[in-house]
């Protein structure tokens, strides 16, 4: 049996066969409850992160799930407990 990810703890549909959908629209609370009003269970209401996003997911009507994002501020990682590394060099051999 597939093991379930914190999102689709409460569904009958395993996490293997969630595919979750990531989009950039303005999150606001607006957009959250017309997704609501027209049969979307919504998963995390709209939530303000410190590393400058907002977010909210949803289970559409056919059972897809959507995160919606929102980037309110470009956030250094240090300043939300984040660690900077430097960008990949590739291997010049």
């Amino acid at each position: 049996m597939a093991e379930t990810s914190p999102l689709t703890a409460n569904r009958s549909i395993p996490a293997a066969t969630v595919i979750p959908v990531l989009t950039y629209p303005d999150v606001r609370e607006a957009v959250c409850e017309r997704a609501r009003a027209r049969g979307a269970r919504i998963l995390m209401e709209p939530t303000d992160f410190p590393y400058g996003e907002r977010q909210y997911t949803a289970d559409d009507p056919a059972g897809h799930q959507w995160t919606f994002s929102q980037t309110l501020a470009d956030v250094a990682p240090e300043e939300w407990g984040g660690i900077s590394t430097a960008p990949a060099v590739p291997d010049q051999r």
